[in-house]
């Protein structure tokens, strides 16, 4: 992997929306004459001791640049994405931290150049959709709140807004269709298979049900790379917040 874009040429440039945050920092890389995007920049911050866990999760992304470096408590994995003309895939494809798909669904919304030609019709109805911006929290929010107030029971001291930023997420046409709240929302069933059977198995059993649906209605399944992907996120996410994986 090498830079794609000159340290020179570029202005880092801070979404509104950006939260910094102990897991990720999300920024937009924009031209420092255009202003317009040039790379999306994710920064993992991991303990030392599982370091090789934020280089698995950053190397199954794919970026065009992955650097690493370190001081005495923490292990930084910065990666860089590049964005250009029609370069944005399938947001199908697409998974990470709720912030960071949050990011990119802005930048589809505001640049529509930026998308594939072929993802357009997808992208667009993500976009169409009222009340939202189209990510979804594979573990929903509420869920998510459940588990923060039994950690801090137990004396665990956590940000409950940064473990909701940093949660798994994917897109999907369907999240937020009336019918299918009950598998995108069940936070009962979320909760309960959480702490019977920890959050691996739990995010398995989501993806497994989001399948079926894509089986019945035809829409393509999801790749085993993908699924890896996504399980390496879930478990860089509960090692940094203490949660049962």
């Amino acid at each position: 992997m090498k830079r794609c874009i000159s340290g020179l040429m570029v202005t880092l440039i801070l979404l509104p929306s950006q939260y910094c945050c102990a897991q990720n920092k999300i920024k937009i890389i924009r031209s420092a004459f255009t202003r317009t995007p040039q790379a999306i920049e994710r920064q993992i911050q991991t303990r030392i001791g599982i370091a090789q866990l934020g280089h698995r999760v950053g190397l199954a992304q794919q970026p065009d640049l992955l650097d690493f470096r370190t001081d005495k408590k923490y292990a930084y994995w910065v990666l860089e994405r590049k964005v250009a003309e029609h370069t944005i895939p399938n947001p199908k494809k697409l998974y990470g931290p709720y912030g960071y798909l949050k990011t990119i669904s802005s930048l589809t919304k505001k640049h529509k150049e930026l998308v594939r030609i072929e993802a357009y019709h997808d992208w667009h109805n993500i976009q169409n959709v009222q009340g939202y911006n189209g990510v979804h929290h594979l573990i929903s929010k509420s869920t998510i709140a459940m588990i923060h107030a039994d950690l801090k029971q137990k004396g665990i001291k956590v940000s409950l807004s940064e473990m909701q930023y940093n949660a798994p997420s994917i897109f999907h046409p369907l999240h937020g269709h009336p019918t299918y709240q009950e598998v995108f929302h069940d936070f009962e069933q979320q909760y309960h298979d959480y702490n019977r059977f920890g959050m691996k198995i739990t995010v398995i059993s989501l993806l497994e049900r989001i399948d079926e649906i894509n089986a019945k209605l035809g829409f393509p399944l999801m790749k085993e790379r993908y699924l890896e992907g996504i399980l390496s996120e879930t478990e860089l996410w509960c090692r940094t917040y203490g949660l049962n994986y």
